[in-house]
């Protein structure tokens, strides 16, 4: 039981030093995002998708 109190302990402080220094980096979807804050490309794609918009040229006849 001690030695799981230890570990326990030592990986809350190892979180803490984490976050207080800086060092996991900046967390939250910004960080998934391209230079300038831009959705990702397959993001995008979908978007498109779901609107209706392939993004191809609509076939001879269609309307």
């Amino acid at each position: 039981m001690k030695a799981s109190a230890i570990i326990v302990g030592a990986l809350i402080l190892f979180v803490l030093i984490v976050k207080l220094t800086g060092l996991g980096g900046e967390h939250g979807p910004g960080r998934h995002m391209g230079a300038g804050g831009s959705s990702p490309t397959g993001v995008m794609e979908i978007q498109a998708l779901l609107d209706g918009d392939s993004g191809r040229p609509a076939p001879e006849g269609s309307h």
